[in-house]
């Protein structure tokens, strides 16, 4: 029957990410990973702003040289760097860039009433965090141009259609340059794509409230039918703590 009791707890403790002694190994190769891949986008965010930095650090250099030619020739040119070590074959030289280092986050515990210790790989705020996330859908990349230009084609001249990216109404122009008919150029048309007006509109920010409403300013969503993240993490606290007390009450 002990055996049974045993069991049962570790089944409903790894509903909550929280695992056994034996699973140690396991837990410690997962955050080593996961720190890995953290410190890995942090270094590539911190490249990535460090280029844009000299990026536009060049640019205005450039600019003030076109502005003021007799000035950039009277100073010369800038000194060349220090001569540097060439990378070894294979090996891309990159910036350093000044990045803090992560640690590998400690393994936290918990012991439940029976006396059982148990490792947690997952936080309850984390698990909380995740099931808000769940449906999600987060896409990553350039704004999906083809689809916009789908939509502003098939519209009428002169009517106001919802650019499904940004969200904004874009009016299409009364006049449109033709280029073609049936093939053959037109002499005088303009191959240029028409250019498109968009209104600024704060839809995305009602939709981002909460609750979130729709672009006239009405609720979508009843504020009481809204789970908050603190409520989501009472109530796994509170189902996990009935079933240990649940246990402890049937085996005394």
């Amino acid at each position: 029957m002990d055996t049974f009791f045993v069991n049962f707890e570790k089944d409903c403790m790894s509903q909550f990410r929280m695992l056994d002694e034996t699973k140690r190994e396991e837990i410690v190769t997962l955050f080593t990973k996961e720190t890995e891949e953290r410190q890995k986008k942090l270094e590539e965010e911190a490249l990535k702003k460090y280029e844009e930095e000299k990026r536009i650090e060049e640019a205005k250099r450039i600019e003030e040289e076109k502005k003021n030619p007799a000035a950039a020739a009277k100073g010369g040119k800038a000194p060349a760097p220090a001569a540097k070590k060439p990378p070894g074959k294979g090996e891309v030289e990159k910036p350093v860039v000044d990045v803090p280092k992560l640690e590998v986050p400690k393994i936290q515990e918990y012991t439940t009433q029976t006396g059982h210790k148990y490792l947690i790989e997952r936080s309850i705020e984390e698990i909380s965090q995740k099931i808000i996330d769940a449906g999600i859908q987060q896409t990553d990349g350039e704004p999906q141009v083809e689809t916009v230009k789908s939509v502003v084609e098939a519209a009428p001249t002169g009517s106001v259609v919802t650019d499904p990216v940004s969200a904004r109404p874009t009016e299409i122009a009364a006049s449109v340059a033709i280029s073609s008919v049936d093939g053959a150029p037109v002499e005088g048309g303009d191959a240029a794509a028409p250019s498109l007006k968009f209104k600024d509109n704060d839809y995305l920010v009602k939709a981002n409230m909460l609750p979130p409403r729709d672009p006239e300013g009405n609720d979508c969503l009843h504020k009481d039918l809204m789970i908050a993240k603190d409520e989501i993490m009472r109530i796994l606290v509170q189902a996990r703590d009935r079933c240990v007390e649940w246990l402890f009450e049937s085996k005394t």
